[in-house]
């Protein structure tokens, strides 16, 4: 009885690990997502002077990805689309994000500000969107 129950364990030990891989999330493409530069700014008080140039400087953030339904009008915001992806810019500014086609909001909000970094991007088939985040100092 024993031999006759061992040709279904490895048939029922499949079909758990298929089921168990199955539920995940899915990965998206290799081939769509967004791509660009952070910049934090103004890093100057007052007006930009073409004698005095004062530009955004590149900067290292964590952000969240929120997908919106296809068609959505309105203000996005965290709570009205799902979270789909978290990735981070290096410390030259640059990130990389593979995403599915859609429409995204990327938020931050850093511990050392209370003003948060975000973007809208739209991502279309088999495209990088390049897109520049800028994060708000606060200075004026």
């Amino acid at each position: 009885m024993l031999a006759a129950s061992r040709p279904t364990a490895p048939l029922v030990l499949a079909a758990l690990m298929v089921g168990l891989c199955g539920c995940g999330v899915v990965s998206p493409p290799a081939d769509s997502g967004a791509q660009g530069l952070v910049l934090l700014g103004p890093m100057c008080p007052g007006p930009q002077r073409l004698d005095h140039p004062c530009p955004d400087r590149p900067v290292s953030r964590a952000f969240e990805a929120f997908l919106f339904p296809p068609g959505f009008t309105g203000v996005p915001s965290p709570d009205r689309g799902h979270s789909v992806a978290h990735f981070s810019s290096g410390t030259d500014g640059r990130y990389r994000v593979n995403l599915r086609p859609g429409q995204y909001a990327f938020y931050s909000a850093h511990s050392g500000s209370p003003l948060p970094c975000q973007a809208y991007v739209t991502v279309r088939p088999h495209e990088y969107t390049t897109a520049t985040v800028h994060c708000d100092t606060g200075m004026r």
